[in-house]
């Protein structure tokens, strides 16, 4: 199901776009592109969240006249490679508090080794550092447990041949997360004439409120409830028109 309402052409608009998706109860997968004035730039639906229907709305979104100063993602696999091979002038800025979130599902708060607990700590503080002192953090604490988060474990199987594994997992995923991410995690602080949000959270309080108002007419069936959130999402694409 694509976007609904009357998409107007514009003339070399540069935004920059945060983009993510919620599922709504009943209808599907909402796919929303806004950008930072809390505009919603359009939308897509779809039985769940995928990297072609982001990639299709900015598609649209170019051949309408739009161009991507840069963009604010969730850190959805695969996403960012997408995002960087076809628009690599534009500089993408990972969601911290979605890294955060990572750190927190590999790193729980029951954590038991010294060197879980302590990366713990410094993903959880990602909001607190720069980039040079985050950086310098998560290099430190490779240095202290590098030996630990390479430990293996060894079996043999009924063939007596031998395999071998990572002993702690969930340690070394958390780490490299936080590396991985790290060249996307302060975008915002190296390119600050572009004013790029750190977080996901125009979309996120945005969801909330959809649903908020959505939640308030649980009697309605599936065929009405998808033409209200489209009514309530055009609301905010009208709204942007006029302010164009």
């Amino acid at each position: 199901m694509p976007y609904t309402g009357e998409m107007q052409s514009v003339s070399n608009k540069s935004v920059v776009v945060c983009m993510d998706a919620t599922n709504i109860s009943n209808v599907g997968m909402a796919t929303i592109l806004r950008n930072t004035g809390n505009e919603n730039l359009i939308w897509k639906w779809s039985k769940n969240e995928r990297n072609d229907v982001y990639v299709d709305c900015l598609k649209d979104l170019e051949n309408l006249g739009y161009f991507f100063r840069g963009f604010v993602i969730d850190g959805r696999a695969g996403l960012k490679k997408k995002l960087i091979e076809l628009y690599p002038h534009a500089p993408i800025q990972h969601c911290i508090f979605h890294q955060i979130k990572t750190v927190r599902k590999y790193l729980p708060r029951n954590v038991q080794s010294d060197g879980g607990k302590i990366l713990r700590k410094i993903g959880l503080k990602l909001t607190k550092y720069n980039a040079v002192q985050f950086n310098t953090a998560l290099d430190i604490w490779y240095v202290l447990y590098r030996d630990y988060i390479n430990e293996k474990t060894y079996s043999y199987n009924e063939n007596y041949k031998r395999r071998w594994w990572y002993t702690h997992k969930s340690l070394r995923s958390a780490y490299r997360s936080l590396k991985t991410n790290l060249p996307y995690l302060f975008t915002f602080e190296k390119y600050k004439h572009l004013n790029i949000p750190k977080t996901t959270n125009i979309c996120e309080g945005y969801f909330s409120h959809l649903k908020d108002r959505l939640n308030r007419h649980r009697g309605l069936n599936t065929e009405r409830k998808f033409k209200m959130a489209n009514y309530l999402l055009s609301i905010n694409l009208t709204n942007s028109k006029k302010e164009q």
